[in-house]
């Protein structure tokens, strides 16, 4: 399972769904992610098999959305994925893991600095 960080909510579905169009007869699922942030969301995308989802990565990770706009497709592999709801008093994050931090100027997720 691959995750598409920090799509632009310019990129409708249908633009989204254009994108990824060469390999969708490898795509089992796809799960559209919003949160708070509204110029931004994020894009699940669960492959029938292991080797489709390393050849997407290898020909989309970087890759601009489209001719026009700067920005481009980020990939990160994902292993399992747990929902919990916002109001659970409980819910305090994953021990191990840490929230990406974003960028104070344009908001966009800021991976590499890990």
């Amino acid at each position: 399972m691959l995750c598409m960080l920090a799509v632009p909510a310019m990129m409708t579905l249908h633009d989204l769904l254009q994108f990824i169009a060469p390999v969708s007869a490898h795509v089992e699922n796809i799960r559209v992610i919003r949160d708070s942030k509204p110029n931004l969301y994020m894009v699940l995308l669960k492959f029938r098999d292991q080797k489709s989802a390393d050849d997407f990565y290898q020909n989309f990770n970087g890759v601009r959305f489209n001719s026009i706009e700067p920005e481009t497709c980020h990939l990160v592999y994902v292993s399992k994925v747990e929902m919990v709801k916002e109001d659970d008093p409980t819910c305090i994050g994953v021990p191990g893991h840490t929230e990406l931090p974003t960028c104070p100027v344009c908001l966009v997720v800021v991976y590499w600095l890990r």
